[in-house]
């Protein structure tokens, strides 16, 4: 949860979200607190939400499947790095 609400991204789509909502203008305390404590308690509630249908799912789910999704997404995450070192290479040469 610290690392999620600590990303950058996620800071500064927070930031474009007020912003686009006009609530950068909002100078009174209490509107402010409850505007992060409202981001807060959702992205703590999502956090809950996730971390439980994980556990529900990884009590129901055999090992073997845990074993293929682990190396599925190892092998995509190869593919992506080659993709993205022919692309470095193709844009250096080109």
């Amino acid at each position: 949860f610290l690392l999620t609400i600590s990303n950058p991204a996620t800071i500064l789509s927070f930031g474009a979200l007020f912003a686009g909502f006009g609530l950068m203008d909002e100078t009174r305390r209490l509107s402010s607190a409850a505007i992060v404590g409202g981001v807060f308690s959702g992205s703590l509630a999502w956090w809950f939400f996730l971390s439980g249908a994980v556990s529900l799912a990884r009590e129901r789910l055999s090992e073997n499947f845990t074993t293929k999704v682990i190396r599925g997404t190892s092998y995509l995450l190869i593919l992506f790095g080659f993709v993205a070192l022919g692309s470095a290479a193709y844009t250096l040469l080109k």
